[in-house]
């Protein structure tokens, strides 16, 4: 085995559908906080308010 080779690099894209799946998660999870009961903002980066 060449010791050069490593580390290995391995590059990873979503398909379609699952782009597409992450609004799909996105509208589930502003449905739970909405019906949380202490209802917290999440300070996740890809949104700015989670809480419509």
């Amino acid at each position: 085995m060449d010791i050069e080779a490593f580390p290995l690099k391995s590059e990873y894209t979503l398909t379609e559908s699952g782009l597409e799946m992450i609004e799909v998660i996105k509208s589930i999870k502003l449905w739970a906080l909405r019906w949380k009961i202490k209802n917290i903002e999440c300070g996740s980066q890809d949104c700015g308010q989670c809480v419509l």
